[in-house]
């Protein structure tokens, strides 16, 4: 039974200090702003898991991310749809409340191909700003993820290496 809860704690344990170096902590940062405000409520947590896992990421920072940037994802659904709907020159989904009620009790098969369009058009909009976005944030956390192990205090207690 103990060697099982050990085996629990030392997976665990390595999960946690998976994707620590500079490189992978801002590329980790990075990734959960820019996955973080996908358009599409609910799946950014899938999303951040299968990268973690793919990328060998540590999983915990990058959720933490995800969560933290929640309110700017809500905040950027509308905008991104619009800026879609603009740049890909689509019918402009502007139906009042009562008609998209209408439309889906009478008619959601129209309601779900008119929305699916915008939405589409939102995830469009979300690739042509994702890498500007990842590059603006993962060059200063590098930056500040290199200074920060440089003055490590563990590093900084142990002898220098002999010769």
């Amino acid at each position: 039974m103990k060697t099982g809860r050990k085996s629990i704690l030392a997976t665990l344990s390595q999960a946690l200090k998976q994707g620590t170096t500079p490189h992978k902590l801002a590329a980790t940062c990075a990734i959960g702003v820019v996955v973080g405000i996908f358009p599409i409520l609910g799946t950014t947590t899938l999303l951040c898991l299968g990268i973690a896992i793919l990328l060998r990421l540590n999983i915990a920072i990058l959720q933490l991310v995800n969560y933290l940037v929640t309110a700017l994802q809500v905040l950027l659904i509308l905008p991104f749809i619009q800026a879609g709907i603009y740049l890909f020159g689509l019918k402009p989904f502007a139906y009042t409340q009562e008609e998209l009620i209408t439309l889906f009790k009478n008619d959601f098969w129209h309601l779900l191909h008119e929305s699916g369009r915008s939405i589409s058009a939102g995830i469009g909009a979300w690739l042509l700003i994702s890498v500007p976005v990842f590059i603006l944030i993962y060059y200063p956390c590098l930056f500040l993820f290199r200074k920060w192990s440089k003055h490590d205090p563990d590093t900084e207690n142990r002898p220098p290496p002999s010769l």
